[in-house]
């Protein structure tokens, strides 16, 4: 019987000269970036098909608990490779591992095997996996929440299925349709620190035009860009703190952290304050009370 052919590598090769990607992650994460980063490229070399998939729950963990690292420096040097282009930012958003540098760098050891060397896979091109495990293993979607963490990597699906399952079909009834491409380039005017939209797949869209519908007062330009300069004022948000994260559209829009943004959580502090604060409505009445008497 013939033996299986793997599609994985003992070795990998580790060059002296690290270059800009690992003095960046260095200078971000101290020598955890150094760590995690080399760490991934372990687990990859060890994973079939070199694609890591981080919706399954047990993945996740086993690869936490390889990293020597907290969650969130893990998911910090995660989006920052994103963001870098290291891994890629589609599968990435799909919560899989996908490093094309690290694939070729081991196509020599290919070119003596009879198997192929391992392409990219193909999107799936769905918002919530049906595995269930939805925004927990988000690139920027894990945060410091006082001592008890609000989720450790699943969170409830439900609200996100219900939102990814409406179409367009929805908005016509009195609510005007969702400017997706228009509220993109206002978060690209207003947060150009922020990492930018490369993708914008269908259960991203859905889950903009919920926020969309929600309410009268947010079917308009003016108030996005007023949300997003709220988020700009948030230390947090921005990656101001000691903390490793950084938010993004997808991050600042989904139903949960919207909330918290909206309530003041993320502003006047740390991470994620125990009490809402005057929140959003607040700050754009004292907005409106500057411009009235300014």
């Amino acid at each position: 019987m013939a033996r299986p052919k793997k599609q994985e590598v003992d070795y990998f090769p580790h060059y002296c000269d690290h270059g800009k990607v690992l003095f960046i992650l260095e200078n971000h994460f101290k020598n955890d970036g150094y760590a995690v980063f080399y760490k991934l490229e372990e687990i990859l070399a060890k994973t079939e098909g070199h694609c890591y998939n981080c919706t399954n729950l047990e993945n996740w963990e086993y690869l936490l608990s390889k990293m020597g690292a907290t969650e969130e420096i893990v998911l910090g040097v995660l989006q920052k490779l994103s963001a870098m282009g290291i891994i890629d930012a589609p599968l990435w958003i799909e919560k899989r591992i996908w490093m094309q540098s690290f694939v070729d760098s081991i196509s020599d050891v290919y070119s003596r095997r009879t198997v192929d060397l391992p392409t990219k896979p193909e999107l799936l091109h769905t918002e919530i996996p049906l595995n269930g495990i939805n925004e927990g293993i988000n690139p920027q979607s894990k945060v410091k929440e006082s001592k008890v963490k609000e989720s450790k990597v699943i969170e409830d699906s439900k609200e996100s299925l219900s939102e990814s399952g409406k179409n367009d079909s929805d908005e016509n009834g009195g609510c005007p349709l969702c400017p997706q491409q228009e509220i993109i380039k206002i978060y690209h005017r207003v947060l150009p620190e922020l990492p930018r939209v490369k993708q914008w797949p269908d259960g991203l869209q859905a889950i903009l035009r919920t926020r969309w519908k929600e309410d009268p007062a947010r079917q308009t330009l003016e108030w996005w860009e007023s949300y997003f300069m709220y988020v700009h004022s948030s230390d947090f948000l921005m990656g101001r703190t000691k903390e490793a994260f950084i938010a993004d559209l997808e991050w600042v829009i989904r139903p949960k952290n919207f909330t918290k943004i909206a309530n003041g959580r993320y502003h006047r502090g740390g991470a994620l304050m125990a009490k809402s604060q005057p929140g959003i409505a607040a700050w754009l009445e004292g907005r409106q009370e500057n411009a009235t008497t300014g």
